[in-house]
């Protein structure tokens, strides 16, 4: 796999896109999107793009990459939001649902 330098971050030319296959309601069965996971592992890529405004797919993400989140960049996205504190909410869901402490890149989406 390639790489290229994202500031200090060396991520995967190839990343998943998280919108169709991982927007699943919280009964899903994951084994379909760990398998996904399985594969990027396998083929070295590292970098996964979601979103909070992609229903459930970050957690479900969050649920696939548990035990493996040093494995991943993760890239979320923030809509703008003329309303105080909106984006500071954006982002304390977004770190809910990966369950993780940090996420590695963020984006403005407008």
């Amino acid at each position: 796999m390639e790489y290229r330098k994202l500031g200090n971050l060396d991520v995967s030319v190839i990343g998943l896109g998280t919108l169709r296959a991982f927007d699943v309601t919280e009964d899903a069965d994951l084994a379909p999107r760990r398998h996904i996971i399985d594969n990027l592992l396998i083929e070295d890529i590292n970098f996964i793009d979601s979103a909070a405004m992609y229903g459930a797919a970050e957690k479900a993400v969050g649920l696939t990459i548990e035990g493996r989140r040093e494995s991943f960049h993760l890239a979320t996205k923030v809509r703008v939001n003329p309303e105080r504190g909106a984006g500071e909410n954006q982002i304390s869901e977004s770190f809910a649902n990966f369950n993780t402490d940090f996420i590695d890149l963020f984006q403005v989406q407008t």
